[in-house]
């Protein structure tokens, strides 16, 4: 009989022992899965935030150039208007 408790307790720990692991695997799996998904969020929103700031920049970029533009347009009509009309005396 002893021999048969000694394999039954050594089931039992066995038992206990891959119960045991299975529970951290499954920690880990779930901290790993956490992680990646924080990760991923994160790596969006660096995503997001640098198209937003790059549409920001592309945007300032466009209304310069427009300012510009208007600008430079004005300056050569103003230009051809004086080129056009006698001096004022």
């Amino acid at each position: 009989g002893e021999a048969m408790d000694m394999v039954v307790e050594n089931a039992h720990k066995s038992s206990d022992f891959v119960t045991e692991k299975a529970k951290e695997t499954e920690k880990e799996v779930v901290s790993m899965t956490e992680k990646a998904k924080d990760f991923v969020v994160e790596k969006a929103g660096e995503a997001k935030e640098f198209i937003v700031i790059k549409a920001g920049e592309t945007k300032d970029l466009t209304t310069d150039v427009s300012k510009k533009t208007a600008k430079y347009i004005g300056d050569k009509a103003a230009e051809a208007k004086e080129a056009i009309l006698p001096p004022k005396t």
